[in-house]
């Protein structure tokens, strides 16, 4: 398939070419442990996020989300396109938790993507990878080599100031393993109401996406997530 295309639509993929940009990666955990209450919030939540981005003069040019939904497969639903030119999204829950398999590509989006800015002159701001999982992941042990390529991977992209990795889990998830993951405290997120969550992600996108600072802090707010001080 034509890189340019996804799922049959094709990607205007240096709309807006003289904006700064701003990529962010969802990772969205649609295994069966998602299903009903937690799948249908997700995909309000996700469909907040593009409409409220949409609306804003700055924003809908410059922030340019890919979400990756992962399962017993993973699967690029939505390839790096500024939110003008993403449709609604409706995940659905089965299988089981492909969760490093998802991270890597995560990762090799980011890159890809940079390549792109960069061979055409566009300044971007510090990518985000924000994983979204309520369950620990069925591809990877630790320790074993899959385990030791996410965890390099993650940590060396975080070193290099490749990219920001953001964790937020809900109970259930294996935080061990999220915190040997991710260099940033995993968040845990309060309830399964994903409103407050994709409205902090707009406003932080929002705010990214009209300044050039490539420092990035990602602390929640208490109202939709806790970071566990024991962990």
């Amino acid at each position: 398939m034509d890189d340019k295309y996804i799922k049959g639509k094709k990607l205007n993929s240096l709309k807006y070419p003289t904006e700064l940009k701003c990529p962010v990666v969802i990772l969205l955990d649609t295994s069966n442990s998602m299903a009903g209450e937690k799948i249908n919030s997700l995909n309000s939540g996700i469909n907040l996020l593009i409409n409220t981005l949409k609306n804003d003069e700055i924003a809908h040019k410059r922030v340019e989300l890919s979400i990756v939904s992962f399962n017993s497969v993973v699967d690029v639903i939505q390839d790096f396109a500024v939110v003008d030119d993403i449709y609604p999204v409706e995940l659905n829950a089965s299988g089981s938790t492909s969760m490093g398999e998802a991270i890597l590509k995560g990762i090799d989006l980011i890159s890809k993507r940079k390549e792109i800015y960069k061979s055409n002159g566009i300044d971007y701001n510090m990518p985000v990878i924000w994983l979204i999982t309520d369950g620990e992941p069925t591809d990877i042990v630790p320790n074993d080599d899959m385990w030791k390529n996410v965890v390099k991977s993650v940590h060396e992209g975080e070193r290099q100031r490749e990219f920001a990795f953001l964790a937020t889990y809900f109970d259930g998830a294996d935080i061990s393993i999220l915190a040997e993951i991710s260099i940033r405290e995993p968040v845990k997120l309060n309830g399964i109401n994903f409103k407050d969550v994709f409205l902090w992600l707009c406003d932080y996108s929002v705010i990214f996406s009209y300044s050039s600072i490539n420092d990035i802090i990602l602390s929640p707010p208490n109202e939709w997530g806790t970071i566990d001080p024991d962990k």
